[in-house]
């Protein structure tokens, strides 16, 4: 586990801002999304919906694996989780290769959350202790 606490925040601070820049993505390139896969509005309202329909299956056993694994090695994994996902989106020339990339990341953001809300409270123990 991280000890110092600016080094904490600054990693909270940088997933964090990754996870909300990669939530908003599709709605923002909605336009080019549309054009270029020739989909409609209700099928980028579900490629905003699946990035948390993981958070669904994967809490729990997200939780387990992380008490095994540990903070960072998780951490790491689930970055790689959005980065690939991101990247599959973002070269997908299709709706399914882009629901594909949209689960993949939106894994690595529900594992995320789980490892930086488990960081935040070990950290506000260790403070309080």
């Amino acid at each position: 586990m991280l000890t110092n606490r600016w080094h904490i925040l600054d990693l909270l601070f940088f997933a964090r801002t990754t996870f909300a820049f990669q939530f908003q993505t599709v709605a923002s390139t909605a336009p080019f999304l549309r054009q270029d896969l020739a989909i409609g509005f209700s099928e980028i309202g579900t490629l905003i919906g699946l990035y948390m329909v993981p958070g669904i299956i994967l809490a729990l056993p997200g939780g387990l694996v992380l008490r095994r694994f540990g903070d960072r090695s998780l951490g790491v994994a689930s970055l790689f989780l959005m980065a690939v996902g991101g990247a599959l989106m973002g070269l997908s020339d299709t709706y399914v290769g882009a629901l594909a990339g949209r689960l993949i990341s939106g894994s690595g953001a529900v594992i995320l959350s789980l490892v930086l809300t488990k960081m935040t409270t070990e950290v506000l123990l260790q403070r309080l202790t």
